[in-house]
């Protein structure tokens, strides 16, 4: 079986909760939006699927917290070192099973 390439949308997400601890940022997606792809997910033909997704992150910080959760994703960005990630996709890999 092809196995493919994996990325949560954004902008078709609803962030669920989160929470900050002194080693790490927990973010609940409840549903997430996950594009499949061959190719580049949020960019090629491919097949969505909603579900919920849990992102740990380490040594991150929070800038800006909602008034309400949950809450539909309509903009924002995430930082990941000097690349910023827009409302568009971020790509599952490394440690990480969906």
């Amino acid at each position: 079986m092809l196995e493919l390439n994996s990325a949560i949308e954004l902008h078709d997400s609803t962030l669920a909760s989160f929470q900050q601890t002194d080693q790490h940022i927990v973010i609940v997606f409840s549903p997430a939006y996950i594009h499949k792809s061959v190719g580049n997910p949020g960019v090629d033909a491919g097949s969505g699927w909603v579900q919920e997704a849990i992102i740990r992150v380490e040594a991150g910080s929070i800038e800006a917290i909602p008034l309400e959760l949950p809450c539909d994703l309509l903009h924002g960005e995430l930082r990941i070192d000097n690349s910023r990630i827009t409302n568009r996709s971020i790509g599952l890999q490394g440690r990480c099973g969906i």
